[in-house]
């Protein structure tokens, strides 16, 4: 079996190591993607979140095990995206914690 070892850097952490599968097409993509479960967003790195996501969803993995919620495919990228852009948007908006 052959495994491809992913370093991902500057999105939910500063580093984290996701794993592939290609004979399998399974991507197991660590906090880079979390499915319908509330992200930690603590780093505000959503710049580089979004580009690691852009990066990863052109890789010929059909099956993503993302680090949070229920497997799924590609459009689990996509979610993540939305999410990150709507949280990018309540951050910069609000102006103290309670908002």
């Amino acid at each position: 079996m052959l495994f491809e070892f992913l370093l991902l850097q500057h999105a939910e952490t500063e580093n984290a190591l996701m794993i592939g599968l290609p004979e399998y097409g399974i991507l197991f993509t660590q906090d880079l993607i979390y499915n319908n479960v509330h992200a930690f967003l603590g780093e505000r790195a959503f710049d580089g979140w979004s580009a690691a996501l852009d990066t990863y969803q052109k890789l010929a993995y059909e099956k993503v095990l993302p680090g949070h919620g229920a497997p799924g495919g590609p459009e689990l990228y996509d979610g993540m995206q939305h999410y990150l852009s709507t949280a990018r948007e309540i951050f910069w908006e609000a102006s103290d914690g309670d908002e």
